[in-house]
């Protein structure tokens, strides 16, 4: 048997008739009454317990109607405390036993059995009334607690994580620099020692100054090659200011080193952000770019860098073969990666792939995380000139 629509929107407005009944109890208790309230809320009991009294009066109904004197009670003790709902049962022990008499007064000690019969029960409903009441404050503020030490936790492991990131930056940095002040210039001196050895073999016509000449460009592709590493580990500029630049260089080195068509845009000349956030957004585009030809084996990548009043927009599309699952997008170590360096900034990381091939990766990311330079590391510096690639 199947529910119909009907049964299903019936079954939804009691759910969230419930949470919201219940809920609002909850907070209640958790919040605490203030006293203003409390008086509020005895003056509508009391309006309450008269009214079923009266009702009581006419009807002289007295079983029928006895369970209704568990609303004023039920709000007393749980919105003001257990003595109060006691003492508020007390009273409302002793109208029904005013109305007992009203309309009873040939049986005076029935009535007043009734009347503690009635006490002894509501004292009882009040005792278990506030033991749920306090279990239900118990469970909120443990679960409030664990809550807080979760959140606490993941604060602290994020923390860490960015602590790494900036860690692994500064050691990059460091190798970068003594790679680029360190031994390429110490190629470049032996490069040019070697040229120099090379002219004098040249000027005595000695058959080594062909090899002399072949180490000098052995010792400048040499050179090259550890300029090029350096600028992979430290690809921006100290002054933050490059990231356009860095971006724009490294679609040119894949395209000539690929053989492919790799072409960056920006909506501005420079994008001046913190030197972390900038170096996220570009070993965001390293990673997207080498997932394209890896794994996508695109031909054409296209990235663009857009940024308006409010917010900074990185798009890389690419015509390669894309993901077969999109449902489960963020399964590999490298799109790991991009997703949190995106949450690192602020940011939030997209990745979309068409049934047709091609691949689309957005991040986008709020200009004040951008362009805060709290959260960056201390610079690391070498013995020689700290310049950057």
């Amino acid at each position: 048997m199947t529910d119909t629509p009907e049964d299903k929107s019936a079954a939804t407005a009691g759910h969230i008739v419930r949470e919201t009944l219940f809920g609002s109890l909850r907070a209640a208790v958790r919040r605490g009454v203030a006293p203003s309230t409390q008086w509020k809320i005895l003056a509508a009991a009391s309006a309450l317990l008269i009214a079923i009294a009266a009702l009581e009066i006419v009807s002289r109904s007295v079983l029928a109607l006895s369970l209704l004197y568990l609303l004023p009670i039920s709000l007393v003790t749980w919105f003001i405390s257990r003595t109060a709902g006691i003492a508020f049962a007390s009273f409302a022990a002793a109208v029904a036993l005013l109305c007992g008499l009203i309309y009873s007064p040939l049986y005076p000690v029935a009535a007043w059995w009734n009347c503690g019969m009635r006490f002894g029960i509501l004292v009882v409903f009040v005792w278990l009334l506030a033991a749920l009441c306090q279990h239900t404050w118990q469970q909120d503020h443990a679960v409030n607690e664990r809550a807080r030490e979760l959140e606490n936790e993941i604060a602290e492991r994020k923390r860490a994580e960015r602590d790494f990131f900036k860690l692994l930056q500064r050691q990059r940095e460091q190798i970068a620099y003594d790679l680029h002040d360190g031994l390429a210039q110490l190629l470049t001196a032996i490069a040019m020692k070697t040229k120099h050895l090379e002219r004098e073999l040249d000027a005595e016509f000695s058959p080594h100054a062909e090899a002399a000449n072949a180490i000098v460009k052995r010792m400048n592709e040499a050179v090259g090659q550890t300029r090029d590493i350096a600028r992979g580990l430290s690809p921006i500029d100290g002054e933050a200011t490059e990231l356009v630049a860095a971006v724009r260089l490294l679609a040119a080195e894949t395209a000539r080193d690929y053989n492919v068509k790799c072409r960056s845009t920006s909506s501005h000349s420079q994008l001046p952000y913190s030197r972390d956030a900038s170096v996220h957004i570009y070993r965001i585009c390293q990673q997207a770019i080498d997932n394209a030809l890896r794994h996508g084996g695109a031909k054409s990548i296209e990235i663009q860098l857009h940024q308006d009043d409010r917010r900074f927009r990185l798009t890389l599309q690419d015509d390669g073969c894309g993901f077969a699952r999109p449902s489960e997008p963020l399964q590999g170590l490298g799109l790991r990666t991009m997703a949190f360096r995106a949450e690192v900034i602020g940011g939030k990381f997209r990745i979309s792939s068409s049934r047709h091939g091609g691949t689309t990766v957005e991040v986008t990311a709020g200009l004040a995380a951008l362009l805060s330079n709290e959260t960056d590391p201390p610079r690391a510096t070498s013995s020689r000139d700290s310049r950057m690639l």
